[in-house]
């Protein structure tokens, strides 16, 4: 692996040589085989003394299906020496005194807590649960961790023992006494939630088995808990700088708690709800390093509360914020939030009212404030996977590695456009356009609907809908960031206008984009469920249609999923034929061709929703294809299955559109 850096250049010239890297001249294109052996950064984290960075990294290993994640160090006064540090680990971070490193390392089926020397020295495991360790967090003081796992609610005392369910003694059927069953991809162990628990660095006790949090001593004795009477999903801890005490996230486990969107911020030490008022999200609480402030995003913006007086102010209130950080100093906040598809890094006054953008291009995170300011983050755009940077406080950028320049140098980049037009009532929309680079004429066109209304489409990596590889094999790629807000009815009409309006204007803009030979997919539960209602909408049919793990039936998915905002569909999907916001009671004006792809351990939408499509399909004469994968959840995880996911997309895209002569 070969490391470079670019001193004293702003992010996007940085960023623009390592897209120079991919030689226009070659003609070898990009296929799905290589995007999956991509390598990835995960978690960053840097020495005390600002001397080290280490990281996980992801690797792929094609030929037995599966991927792995190592260690890597860098040493930031020799930057091109790196170092493997551990074949096996994720999540690292410094020690206190940075002298060792922390990690997560699967042991036995399930993920402990690991410790490696920096400099020279064998990893030891300093965990042994049965149970994997989720997260966790080190104390500033060094003495103590908080780590969180899904463990059983039941017991209340360290260490705890419970006797099996009945059901459990000869069977493999789960019981559950509750709603709360089954998120994502997997169903909830028995009775069991997201716990955090406070240990002694090295003499680990035996598991705690319930939803709180727990304090021991650093000279060890008895392990106290610390969450009160609050139970739930709880995570995102933060320390206090005197180590003494901790903030975290907390979904309340009410009976309410399915059907809820509200999280909250507690405080560990009085077992207080600070943020009861919002009935909103509150999440990723993050304290100054002077002790004084305390930081969280509460529906976007950012919140910054006095410990010492107890009030609270808002900053960052036209943001879209992604992730609060503290400058090292505590007269400044370092936070990433979205800006059109970007999500740059900014610099915030404590009163709000001083905003300085970091970086342009691209997507940031992993933002590790240094001491002289500025960052070292990782960034990543639809057309580079992330590397590793350090930003000034005055914008000026060092790249330190390139960890697929050896990949990457044979393939030819696309090239990214961005464009604003006019959508439903008269709005500005904003919209972006991937073709390869030499791409002359029109192009067989793909309209990717992405996952919304809350997950807007970001100017990032990604294995799935990469707009890179769908680019190299020859087609123009469009994304829209259409209407996300207001009610359900009127919000679906909106964005499908969005949608509409934005395909005929990239048409108009871009003379690789044929609106007239195009393939509209959408992209989970919502994308989905915005490509069936236009497959029973639209009398402008495109030629073909994915859909995603969609949702087809929103009367049964309101009642088929642990998704909060899901629930909402119950008020406007009741059966009728005058229903238009139900894509079920429209199946009788499909005639599109349409590919269902779904992983069947996907417990968001559960695959009976695209089978549902299918029959409706199938029972029409539209010509559709179902593919499930057996084996995987919301997001491809093995490599051979991301290989066929893409084959079967560019099949049916062969198929259905047709080729540029």
């Amino acid at each position: 692996m070969n490391i470079f850096s670019k001193h004293g250049l702003p992010v996007w010239q940085a960023l623009w040589a390592v897209l120079l890297a991919w030689n226009v001249a070659s003609a070898r294109p990009f296929t799905a085989s290589d995007l999956v052996t991509l390598r990835e950064i995960g978690t960053v984290s840097v020495s005390p003394n600002e001397r080290w960075v280490v990281w996980d990294q992801r690797e792929t290993d094609l030929a037995a299906n599966s991927v792995r994640h190592e260690l890597w160090l860098l040493d930031l006064e020799h930057p091109t020496e790196l170092r493997r540090l551990a074949a096996a680990g994720h999540h690292p971070r410094f020690a206190a005194d940075g002298e060792s490193i922390y990690f997560l390392s699967d042991t036995a089926g399930v993920d402990q807590l690991w410790r490696v020397p920096t400099r020279k020295g064998a990893a030891r495991q300093v965990s042994d649960f049965d149970v994997s360790i989720t997260d966790y967090s080190l104390s500033p003081t060094g003495k103590e961790i908080a780590f969180w796992a899904d463990v059983s609610t039941g017991c209340n005392e360290l260490p705890c023992s419970l006797p099996q369910p009945v059901e459990s003694c000869c069977g493999s059927g789960k019981g559950f006494d509750d709603a709360y069953v089954q998120r994502q991809d997997a169903w909830r162990r028995q009775q069991t939630r997201s716990t955090i628990y406070v240990e002694h660095r090295e003499e680990w006790m035996m598991p705690e088995f319930r939803s709180r949090v727990f304090v021991m001593p650093v000279d060890g004795g008895e392990a106290k808990s610390a969450m009160g009477r609050w139970l739930g999903d709880a995570q995102q801890a933060a320390w206090t700088a005197d180590g003494k005490s901790l903030f975290f996230t907390l979904r309340e486990a009410l009976r309410e708690e399915r059907f809820s969107l509200n999280l909250d911020i507690v405080d560990q030490a009085t077992s207080t709800n600070l943020t009861a008022a919002n009935a909103g999200v509150d999440a990723m609480p993050v304290t100054s390093p002077d002790g004084r402030w305390l930081a969280y995003v509460s529906d976007g913006t950012v919140q910054l509360r006095d410990l010492t007086a107890g009030s609270v102010i808002s900053i960052a209130e036209e943001m879209s914020v992604r992730s609060v950080s503290w400058a090292l100093d505590s007269h400044s906040l370092l936070v990433t939030a979205r800006v059109g598809i970007d999500e740059p890094l900014f610099e915030i006054s404590l009163d709000g009212r001083k905003i300085t953008r970091l970086t342009e291009e691209g997507r940031v995170t992993n933002v590790v404030p240094m001491v002289q300011g500025g960052a070292i983050f990782t960034l990543d755009t639809m057309l580079q996977p992330a590397d590793l940077y350090h930003v000034s406080s005055e914008g000026l950028a060092t790249r330190f590695t390139a960890i697929n320049e050896d990949r990457l140098s044979d393939f030819q980049a696309p090239r990214l456009e961005r464009f604003n037009f006019k959508g439903a009532k008269g709005a500005t929309v904003s919209a972006w356009m991937v073709a390869p680079a030499a791409a002359q004429g029109r192009l067989p066109t793909m309209l990717l609907i992405h996952d919304g209304p809350y997950a807007e489409p970001a100017n990032s990596w990604s294995r799935s809908w990469n707009p890179s590889l769908i680019a190299a094999t020859g087609y123009a790629v469009i994304g829209i960031d259409f209407h996300s807000a207001g009610a359900r009815t009127e919000r679906d009409r909106l964005a499908l206008d969005d949608l509409r309006l934005g395909l005929a204007g990239a048409g108009d803009r871009f003379p690789a984009v044929d609106p007239e030979n195009v393939c509209i997919v959408g992209d989970g539960a919502y994308g989905g469920y915005l490509a069936y209602r236009i497959a029973g909408q639209w009398s402008r049919q495109p030629r073909c249609l994915i859909a995603n793990g969609g949702v087809v039936d929103a009367a049964s998915m309101a009642y088929e999923t642990d998704e909060p905002w899901m629930h909402g569909w119950q008020a406007v999907s009741i059966t009728g034929r005058n229903n238009t916001s139900n894509p079920l009671q429209r199946v009788a004006a499909w005639r599109t061709p349409v590919l269902i792809l779904h992983g069947e351990k996907n417990f968001r939408v559960p695959y009976t929703q695209s089978l549902m499509a299918f029959t409706a399909a199938q029972q029409r004469n539209v010509p559709s294809r179902l593919v499930v994968f057996p084996d995987e959840g919301v997001q491809l995880q093995a490599p051979k299955n991301t290989i066929q996911w893409y084959g079967e997309v560019f099949n049916w895209l062969d198929r259905w559109l047709a080729q540029r002569e």
